[in-house]
């Protein structure tokens, strides 16, 4: 799970650091100790996501939207109800 961000500020271990060019157009930035997801961006920074697991405190926050639902395991089901977008409406969304 990720949440949207407006920009990214790593405050701790920025020498572990590490980037992972997922595709042509984001990458994903990860603990280059242990291997922790941290989080995705599109490569000219339009779009970031955090993910939860990296935040202090994620009480706050409503899942309300599932990504690329067409692939997800038939045995997926969430107790809310949420916005359902699958990839190809996702990479409409970006271009």
């Amino acid at each position: 799970m990720a949440c949207p961000v407006q920009s990214i500020t790593v405050t701790a271990g920025d020498a572990a650091l590490k980037h992972y060019a997922s595709s042509d157009h984001a990458e994903r930035g990860f603990c280059g100790d242990c291997g922790g997801h941290l989080y995705w961006r599109m490569k000219d920074n339009s779009y970031n996501a955090v993910h939860i697991g990296v935040l202090e405190n994620s009480d706050d926050l409503e899942f309300r939207t599932q990504l690329f639902v067409e692939a997800k395991p038939s045995h997926y089901a969430y107790a809310n109800d949420t916005a359902m977008v699958t990839g190809e409406e996702l990479f409409a969304m970006f271009t």
